[in-house]
């Protein structure tokens, strides 16, 4: 899934999606609040393997592949929001992937509408209270900044945290 906004940058967006095999046919999402949640739930709800690439999140070269060839169930790069000072959010949707074995185990995941900027805490807050961790692939950029959006990350021993609200 390759959701934008008006923000998309059009060429690296384009970019980030052939690396992983996709046509630029991303979703528009910037019409309504709901519509990630939308388009989200309609993939979970396919119980297939998935990959989520937000417009605003710079794709390392070689994420595809170690997406692909990695057997963990959730997997993701991590990235900074608000600021340079901000520290590194795993729960993140900007560059994850979903394999089927994780959806079929919790096929209820942001099972009610949630407007865009409480979709992470929905889905990967949601997995995290039924005790699964993402398996972090690395780190990435992300060119967006946030107010008042609420925020996790892994504790040293991996188990996630609320940061903010």
């Amino acid at each position: 899934m390759l959701p934008y906004t008006s923000r998309a940058r059009d060429a690296t967006f384009a970019e980030a999606a052939a690396s992983f095999g996709l046509v630029h046919s991303g979703i528009d999402v910037s019409g309504d609040d709901y519509a990630y949640w939308k388009a989200f739930r309609s993939l979970w709800q396919a119980q297939r393997d998935f990959v989520i690439i937000e417009h605003d999140v710079v794709v390392p070269p070689d994420a595809s592949a170690s997406f692909e060839e990695c057997p963990k169930p959730w997997c993701c790069y991590e990235y900074q929001c608000h600021n340079e000072t901000s520290t590194w959010l795993a729960f993140g949707l900007g560059l994850v992937r979903f394999r089927q074995s994780l959806i079929e185990r919790h096929p209820t995941v942001a099972l009610h509408p949630t407007p865009w900027t409480g979709l992470d805490e929905a889905v990967c807050g949601g997995l995290a209270q039924r005790g699964e961790t993402p398996h972090v692939h690395g780190r990435t950029g992300h060119d967006h900044h946030y107010l008042e959006v609420a925020q996790w990350s892994l504790t040293p021993d991996g188990r996630p945290e609320r940061i903010s609200t």
